[in-house]
């Protein structure tokens, strides 16, 4: 079973990530299945300063991505997910494996 989030306009921000993430898992999740695991596809990347907006669509939440930021640089200097939202999970049963 599969789920496909498609994202009003490119973002960095992981609370907005996260919101389309948790959106999806919820269409796909059964009650009583022993789920082992779940992967996230994620594509069409473009860079952050060639975003571009719908006419019709609001913009990126600047302060999430400003949030986003400060998160990141603080693991980048404490070591990887040293700082998270309270929204993830603290200790995984299970390892990922990075491509």
């Amino acid at each position: 079973m599969a789920a496909v989030r498609r994202l009003a306009c490119p973002t960095s921000s992981t609370v907005e990530l996260l919101r389309y993430t948790e959106s999806a898992r919820g269409a796909v999740y059964r009650f009583g299945y022993n789920y082992q695991k779940i992967g996230i596809i994620l594509s069409n990347f473009v860079p952050a300063d060639h975003r571009q907006q719908g006419i019709f669509v609001e913009g990126p939440n600047e302060r999430l991505l400003t949030l986003s930021g400060v998160i990141d640089r603080l693991n980048a200097r404490h070591g990887r997910d040293r700082v998270r939202l309270a929204s993830q999970s603290f200790t995984p049963d299970w390892g990922h494996r990075s491509c």
